[in-house]
């Protein structure tokens, strides 16, 4: 193990609340926050085609704004992979407080 077993308790404490703290961070963003910016999709950079996953952030970051039509139009996956992921989210929740307690 990395690190000392007394500290593996508050660690775990500091994990539960940056996650639960990362989507009220996102939802006082601006909807807008990632609409400007570097393009890091390599389908995009070295072809020019939108792959299935161009779009996700900014149409997830308009999910978590309930502006579903903005979501629908920078990606109409997004209403299938914003559920699954807030599944696995909430779930890794579940385990670390069950791991902590």
């Amino acid at each position: 193990m990395f690190f000392n077993i007394k500290y593996a308790k508050p660690l775990s404490f500091i994990l539960i609340a940056v996650y639960i703290l990362i989507p009220i961070v996102l939802l006082y963003l601006p909807k807008t926050n990632f609409d400007d910016g570097i393009i890091t999709c390599p389908s995009k950079i070295l072809f020019g085609l939108n792959c299935l996953g161009c779009g996700m952030t900014r149409a997830c970051m308009r999910i978590i704004h309930f502006d579903f039509m903005g979501a629908w139009k920078y990606n109409k996956f997004s209403f299938l992979i914003f559920p699954y992921f807030g599944y696995i989210w909430v779930q890794t929740i579940i385990n670390l407080i069950k791991r902590t307690l």
